[in-house]
């Protein structure tokens, strides 16, 4: 059996991320949601995003929490490699909320890696 190369690349752009959310499903682990959408395409192809909420107020809380993510993806990425099939393009966009205002106290890298690691199960 040969092995079926798949592309990743960045997701940018209003756009793209309003079509992912209007459009795909939502799966959500405290405390990341996860929108993705599935599209029949030529080649195998998984585009990723990655938000934060407003409600976390610094810019530099904001990236660290993407950087926490995107590191939990890089952990898992052969998991979610493995739910794209031969052709498929598969758009997925992770967001950070929090629910408290104020709340200064954030994710550790473990509690992240959890909630990716239970995403990717629930991805059909």
């Amino acid at each position: 059996m040969a092995t079926i190369k798949t592309t990743k690349e960045s997701l940018r752009g209003r756009t793209a991320f309003t079509k992912v959310i209007s459009c795909g499903e939502k799966l959500r682990r405290k405390p990341i949601t996860c929108f993705f959408l599935r599209t029949a395409s030529s080649e195998q192809k998984i585009s990723v995003g990655f938000a934060v909420s407003k409600s976390v107020k610094r810019a530099v809380e904001r990236n660290k929490l993407k950087r926490l993510m995107k590191e939990a993806f890089r952990a898992n990425e052969e998991e979610f490699l493995g739910k794209v099939t031969e052709h498929d393009s598969v758009k997925i966009i992770f967001v950070y909320t929090q629910k408290k205002e104020g709340a200064r106290k954030h994710p550790t890298f473990s509690t992240v890696i959890q909630a990716f690691s239970e995403l990717h199960t629930m991805i059909k």
